[in-house]
């Protein structure tokens, strides 16, 4: 992948990650992991079978790390990141 197409990629997801993270409730997030509640369907559990203590490398983990969170709750040893400032903050 060129740099001006991974800098245009990241200007797009600045741009997109803006109004995104007002807009979310986390109030509904931090509940349900509370309650180790995970994001996924039974489809993606038969996929990626037993987590626990697996390496998992989340890219693009945006304003509210929801996947990473869940991921966490099914075992996983996570590593979140993003290569969006925006989303980062």
């Amino acid at each position: 992948m060129s740099k001006d197409h991974t800098r245009m990629n990241q200007r797009a997801w600045d741009a997109a990650h803006k109004g995104w993270f007002e807009s979310k409730s986390l109030d509904k997030y931090y509940a349900q992991y509370a309650r180790r509640e995970h994001d996924f369907d039974d489809t993606d559990l038969e996929l990626f079978g037993d987590l626990t203590g697996k390496d998992v490398l989340q890219l693009s983990c945006a304003g509210d790390a929801s996947q990473a969170f869940s991921l966490k709750i099914l075992g996983a040893n996570v590593t979140a990141c993003d290569f969006s400032p925006v989303a980062i903050d």
